[in-house]
């Protein structure tokens, strides 16, 4: 009576429920509806803050409407060399305005291809109205930045539109 009590229990134990069974490696990493799981949080702080530059850069129309404004402190926004486009260089006391965006791979993928291969995406910690985030900001190498001059300044006519819709 004893043994029969104890197969059937180890028999229930050894048994899965199907809920909890977990795909192979493969079917895990596809697209689909589990994609947004794995968005990035990206600082953004040049031409990307425009609505219409966004939305065509990355192919999504509604992507602008998640923009949410966010400060990096430690940094300045200064001209890329040669190019109207900007870049981070480290600065004591320095606030550069921005803002924080959630993206998918795909988009991430199309961003990347606009910024190009002179910026790789560098981890940050932003603030935000409701605290502070780990994101990711592109940057270029140091030795890339113009100067000492802030981007809006001396490169860019519109770049005191991007700055405005950041506050």
């Amino acid at each position: 009576m004893a043994a029969g009590w104890r197969r059937r229990r180890q028999s229930r134990l050894l048994r899965l429920p199907t809920d909890l069974a977990l795909p192979p490696p493969r079917e895990r990493h596809e697209a689909g509806p589990s994609a947004a799981a794995v968005c990035m949080i990206l600082f953004l702080y040049g031409t990307l803050l425009d609505p219409a530059v966004l939305a065509r850069c990355a192919g999504e129309k509604g992507l602008g409407r998640r923009l949410r404004p966010a400060w990096l402190r430690g940094f300045a926004r200064v001209a890329l060399r040669g190019t109207p486009y900007p870049t981070l260089v480290p600065r004591t006391g320095a606030v550069v305005a921005g803002a924080v965006l959630p993206v998918l791979p795909t988009a991430l993928a199309r961003l990347a291809a606009y910024e190009g291969p002179e910026y790789r995406l560098v981890p940050v910690r932003m603030e935000t109205a409701r605290g502070k985030l780990r994101a990711r900001a592109g940057m270029a190498p140091r030795w890339r930045a113009a100067g000492l001059e802030e981007w809006g300044r001396c490169c860019m006519g519109g770049a005191s539109e991007l700055r405005r819709t950041t506050r």
